[in-house]
């Protein structure tokens, strides 16, 4: 268990997988109790981001950096979490809720008003790395 108090409660919500990718990262509070989400969604995205890190500079040649760690900022990661739950949420609408379906309705009703400027936030910052935005 990565968060050790939170208790029995947070253990199949916290699980970081190696990979950094914002949808299971956006999966993970779904399947916990509704208030180990609440209560420790920040908590938790900190957690994530600074594992991602640790396994970005053990991969980089040599171990010690440069694998791309400094781009991803944890504001970046919160964008993709938001912009990942947004799509995580639609597809349980179309296919049946489940888990804490709750939680996670609630905060994509607090995400979509910000939706545009996200979408945009999104844009430029692949533009800024050399991405084509189309």
């Amino acid at each position: 268990m990565l968060l050790p108090h939170l208790g029995a409660r947070g253990v199949a919500c916290w699980h970081a997988p190696p990979a950094h990718t914002a949808r299971r990262v956006a999966r993970l509070p779904c399947s916990c109790d509704e208030d180990v989400c609440q209560l420790h969604e920040a908590e938790v995205l900190d957690y994530y981001h600074q594992q991602l890190h640790k396994h970005l500079a053990a991969r980089s040649p040599g171990g010690g950096g440069g694998g791309g760690e400094g781009s991803y900022t944890r504001q970046v990661m919160k964008r993709h979490f938001e912009l990942a739950l947004l799509d995580y949420v639609r597809f349980m609408a179309g296919w049946g809720f489940w888990g804490n379906a709750g939680w996670a309705q609630r905060r994509a009703k607090d995400i979509l008003p910000r939706l545009p400027a996200l979408l945009r936030e999104q844009a430029a910052q692949r533009e800024a790395d050399g991405y084509v935005v189309e």
